[in-house]
């Protein structure tokens, strides 16, 4: 907006306004909340796409007043010589891949424009997968047919977060694959039958879950239960949410801290904190003495070896083991889930006599709530004990044992305070171990987990946000009025700023040179004037916003306003002296240019490695991906991978686990921690250049290099902060690797698919090692460091997530990377999927937009008119039957009959894809060979004569099984004597599930004899020499863990002083039957000594030879 400064006349007028940096003001109410002068960026976008240019025509009040407009022209450039002057203001950039025009305004071809600063991002136009295929092309992740085994609708997936496809089921199916039938919406029956079929899932007359029977009253009504309505008593009540025939009144209550009544089931999944202790860290966890309702605190003591926390010196009273802040704090999320401990614990002798009856686990909130549960669970002495608690209201009591109504069990998780698990369990206890704890929480990642429907999602008034409404929103704080929480009314900041802690209600981030709980008094260094302004008192130039002061006056930093370099400029937050330029931009995805910094805190983030459920990934960063074989060290929390040597051509990265993926918004500016070393038996191993950390996330990826290599059998604890402090590079050769700037790593944190950690770290390396891996993030924890870089947006009301990240509920992520309102009629959230929108409808709506109302009789409608007799019968099978283990080996059998003398022809097929491993006899048995999850579907038998055809098809489903840890076994023995010249012979035996991979070691380091035949787990040498003697080790190792056998190998050498053999006779000339005696003698016969014969052809004997000790009845030659 321009401003004329010299008043129009009556009459005719000249106007000249210059496009140029101050003659214009932004005027921008909800990012600005003031107007201000336009900086060269701000004119500069608003040029890159003119919609209206607005010239004001009236001046001056009143009627009849006639005013013209004439002679509009603006000033333009052109690469023509039209005589006039250079555009020397016009800049003429060198742009990056993506982007075209003077100031790289455009996007290239084959990019198209995303949110971000200025303008906005391009990012890469990639065309994502087909229908009834999965994968993501933009990172490199090609396109597979989606394995759902149902017929019918669902014919299309997509990729979850783990990289494994999640199929889209049709109506009355739910799960990953489609293997349940959706009870919630009143569907039973066998989800291993398509829907067109009368066993698959089908609408029965009354809701099985929410009616008393599945059959009608006398009066042909449903009895739906408490909270239930409808005509099938499918449909919750009003006021209610998540209906379920585990619940005795069919659906749950919405409470909602009793803001509002209006809510429904979340669109949340179901995700899980773990702890368990590797090392030699507590991970936070204390032991503490219960004494008159106080807890005092021990420090407990890790026992590396047994992977525990224990503690051995106790008195008579209650110990309890209290958790981590990790399972503290707001924790709405996890009701309807579970808490999980195992412990141990051992009485003192004769203790058993004098068990103590206080509760197994309490619950402690900062809303003056104490919850009790006590086990019916018997808890064994000296056993590791697990103990699944589900925090459900009937499981849990309150004061006096009072039993807990589900209002008071969410106001307790709403701001858990301490979680504590009862250690003795006897007035005399000798010890006491905690082995590990988690507890059920809920993600809105699709992380291929069931949805946490029990969890509310409430649609919260004004100044209320939370699922459950449980917290106040940014810029409102708690009242002292209010049934439940307190209620939340707008910060009382005198107008100086609209930011406050929400508890307390002590103003943040005040305005105008403003201090005070409630920006009522001037900051120090300001005074007030007679017209209650803070001015600056002389030489009072604030550190943190100034470069420079020169005669009284502040020179500020360049995102740095106000007299005493105080304030951030509007878009920029957290004024700080450690930044360069005073404050740091806000990100928000691009959506709005409002922030502020965080009130939380970081806390590590541990990706803890126990056992083969670790997972952890070695990943070339195209299509190989190894899974298994890897080697665990429980002690320093890390895993290995002993075969580099066979992939000493490929870099490989460790990929991290899927807990540090997804949203990490929160982990900006937090640190990424984790030690490595590598073993090698090369003398000529050299260390390598390359990127040793790689972030990859929003179709962009960046990348930290380490300054000084590794050097064998080093371990190095090495860590990174991620930020542009630090020196990231965006992973782009075309462009020359540039530096990441803050908007970079936060667009790629908002939704990270890899972290890659090297693992190539020098040439002909045989082992590489990583562990003690962990991610900072932002929490509540405030015994924890300040997240200050953290921005809070203020966002649009599509958006949501301190950075607006996400979109809001009810709203779905557009093609053109915006949130948009989910058009459903008769539902609630949605999913965009291959350029369709589809939503999640209401009970008794279906279709893509829940336009569509379900009749309830017409699922149900089965003629009963026989069918005509085929020409063709056939008959189809499946062995075994039901949902099958991954690596079975499957057998489908077709029969077909005919009346006809006509020859037929059985061929087998797969619906909407190719037939797998198979074994085809050709005569309808068709054998698939360790049958994975991808080869489930429909397989199709179709039979053939000249004149007939007919098809019938089996449903197979392959689950993923759990892995069998490697066995094995030696033969002949564990220790085997053969004379030097002799041959050696040793099996390796194995089992386990994948098959294992099997290798043989030597323990003494030496390689193997060049005459060596190792074949699998064989090993076989000819010719045996003393250098073959010693103690061998078979290694068999899987996915699921290894194991090892050791075999000794004694080579006695041939002595030259044994002796004479002598035979007696030399010569025999026998006819047939003749029974003839050959003896073999040793002289001197010195020491002990067996003779044995052989036939020179390795023959067998006769049946009735005999060989006594070098006395042969029959004629051999000796050995």
């Amino acid at each position: 907006m321009h401003r004329i400064r010299t008043p129009l006349v009556r009459g005719e007028n000249e106007v000249s306004v210059r496009i140029f940096e101050g003659e214009w003001e932004v005027t921008n109410p909800a990012e600005r909340q003031y107007n201000a002068q336009a900086r060269r960026e701000d004119i500069m976008m608003a040029l890159a796409d003119i919609r209206n240019i607005l010239i004001r025509v009236q001046y001056i009040e009143g009627d009849g007043i006639d005013t013209a407009i004439t002679d509009i022209n603006m000033d333009s450039a052109t690469s023509s010589n039209t005589g006039r002057a250079k555009a020397a203001f016009v800049e003429e950039c060198t742009c990056p891949r993506g982007y075209t025009g003077d100031s790289c305004e455009s996007c290239a071809r084959g990019f198209i424009r995303q949110p971000g600063s200025y303008l906005g991002v391009c990012s890469e136009d990639i065309e994502p997968c087909p229908p009834g295929t999965y994968g993501d092309p933009s990172r490199g992740i090609g396109c597979k047919p989606c394995a759902c085994p149902l017929s019918g609708n669902s014919i299309t997936c997509e990729l979850g977060p783990d990289n494994y496809p999640i199929c889209n089921c049709p109506v009355g199916y739910i799960g990953r694959r489609c293997e349940q039938c959706d009870s919630y919406n009143g569907f039973s029956g066998d989800a291993r039958f398509p829907p067109n079929s009368p066993r698959g899932c089908r609408r029965s007359e009354c809701s099985e879950a929410g009616s008393r029977s599945i059959y009608p009253q006398s009066s042909g009504t449903c009895d739906c239960k408490r909270y239930v309505t409808g005509p099938r008593c499918d449909q919750c009540a009003k006021d209610s949410f998540f209906l379920s025939s585990q619940n005795e009144n069919g659906c749950i209550k919405c409470f909602c801290m009793g803001i509002t009544k209006d809510c429904r089931s979340s669109d949340l999944y179901r995700d899980t904190i773990q702890t368990s202790f590797p090392g030699n860290s507590a991970q936070g966890f204390t032991l503490v003495k219960k004494t008159d309702d106080q807890f005092e605190k021990i420090e407990p003591i890790v026992d590396a070896s047994s992977r525990e926390l224990y503690f051995d010196n106790f008195d008579t009273e209650v110990y309890y083991w209290a958790v981590s802040p990790a399972y503290l704090f707001d924790k709405v999320t996890s009701y309807g889930g579970n808490l999980t401990y195992s412990i141990r614990y051992t009485p003192s002798p004769g203790g058993m006599s004098s068990k103590n009856s206080a509760a197994d686990v309490e619950i402690r909130s900062e809303n003056r709530i104490t919850l009790y549960h006590f086990s019916k669970q018997t808890i064994e002495p000296e056993q590791t004990v697990t103990v699944t608690v589900p925090l459900l209201e009937q499981h849990w009591q309150g004061e006096f044992g009072h039993p807990t109504d589900r209002e008071q069990l969410l106001q307790a998780l709403a701001d858990i305070s301490g979680i504590y698990i009862k250690a003795t369990y006897t007035t005399s206890t000798s010890r006491a171990s905690l082995i590990s704890v988690s507890m059920d929480t809920a993600t809105g990642l699709n992380n291929g987990r069931p949805k946490a429907l029990e969890v509310e999602d409430c649609q919260c008034p004004l100044g209320y946000s939370g699922t459950s409404c449980e917290d106040c929103s940014p810029g409102y704080k708690r009242t002292d009025d209010g049934i439940y929480l307190r209620l939340c009314e707008p910060c009382e900041c005198n107008g100086h700023s609209d930011d406050c802690d929400p508890e307390s209600g002590v103003c943040r981030n005040c305005r105008g040179n403003r201090a005070g709980d409630h920006c009522e008094n001037c900051a120090p260094g300001y005074f007030l004037t007679p017209d209650n302004r803070c001015d600056r008192q002389e030489g009072s130039c604030d550190e943190r916003g100034t470069s420079r002061s020169y005669g009284g006056q502040c020179r500020c930093k360049t995102n740095v306003e106000g007299q005493s370099c105080d304030t951030c400029r509007p878009g920029f937050f957290h004024l700080s002296a450690d930044n360069d330029y005073g404050c740091s931009q806000c990100y928000c995805s691009g959506v709005t240019s409002v922030c502020q910094s965080s009130t939380l805190f970081m806390e590590e983030v541990p990706a803890a490695v126990l056992d083969n459920n670790h997972g952890f990934t070695l990943s070339d960063g195209s299509s190989t991906v190894i899974r298994d074989g890897f080697r665990i060290y429980p002690g320093e929390s890390g895993l290995g991978y002993n075969k580099m040597s066979r992939r000493n051509s490929r870099r490989l990265f460790w990929s991290l686990p899927s807990r540090l993926t997804g949203d990490k918004v929160l982990s900006y500016g937090g640190t990424l921690k984790f030690a490595q070393r590598y073993s090698t038996f090369s003398v000529d191993s050299e260390p390598i250049s390359d990127q040793d950390v790689i972030i990859i996330g929003n179709g962009k990826s960046i990348f930290y290099t380490f300054e000084e290599p590794l050097d064998r059998e080093t371990l190095r604890e090495s860590s990174v902060k991620i930020s542009e402090e630090k020196e990231w590079r965006i992973l782009d050769q075309t462009a020359g690797n540039p530096l990441a700037t803050r908007e970079d790593i936060l667009k790629v944190l908002s939704n990270v698919d890899h972290i890659l950690v090297r693992a190539s770290l020098a040439s002909n390396i045989d082992e590489t090692f990583i562990g003690s891996v962990s991610l900072e993030t932002a929490s509540q924890n405030p015994d924890m460091t300040r997240a200050d870089q953290i921005e809070v947006c203020r966002c649009p009301s599509e958006y949501r997530g301190t950075s607006c990240q996400n979109c809001a509920e009810n709203h779905y992520r557009d093609s053109d990377n915006t949130c948009k309102r989910c058009p459903c009629e008769h539902g609630r959230g949605c999913t965009f999927i291959n350029y369709e929108v589809r939503c999640n409808c209401d009970p008794g709506w279906t279709g893509n937009l829940c336009d569509e109302q379900v009749n309830p009789t017409s699922d149900d409608s089965v003629t009963d008119e026989p069918p005509s007799e085929p020409l063709i019968r056939l008959g189809i099978s499946v062995s075994p039957e039901g949902h099958i283990p991954e690596g079975t080996r499957v057998t489908l059998t077709c029969t077909a009959d005919s009346n006809s003398a006509e020859p037929i022809r059985i061929v087998w097929s797969k619906e909407r894809g190719r037939l797998p491993r198979v074994i085809d006899d050709n005569n309808g048995r068709l054998t698939i060979i360790n049958a994975h999850p991808s080869d489930s579907g429909v397989y199709l038998c179709t039979a053939n004569t000249r004149s007939a055809s007919e098809t019938k098809s089996v449903i197979v489903m392959v689950d993923e099984t759990q892995s069998i840890r490697p066995s094995i076994r030696i033969h002949p023995s564990n220790t085997i004597e053969v004379l030097e010249g002799g041959d050696i012979w040793i099996q390796c035996i194995t089992t386990g599930y994948p098959l294992p991979d099997i290798e043989w070691f030597r323990i003494d380091g030496r390689s193997f004899n060049e005459q060596a035949e190792i074949t699998g787990g064989n090993i076989r040498i000819t010719s045996a020499l003393k250098s073959d003697q010693g103690e061998y080790e078979c290694r068999a190792t899987n996915q699921a863990g290894q194991d090892t056998q050791r075999v000794v190998v004694n080579v006695q050498a041939q002595d030259t002083d044994i002796g004479q053999l002598s035979i007696v006779p030399r010569d025999i000339n026998a006819i047939a039957r003749q029974t003839i005696t050959i003896t073999c003698q040793l002289e001197p016969p010195s020491y002990s000594y067996t003779l044995h014969w052989r036939r020179n052809d390795r023959r067998d004997f006769p049946r009735r030879a005999t060989d006594n000790n070098g006395q042969l009845n029959q004629g051999y030659r000796a050995k």
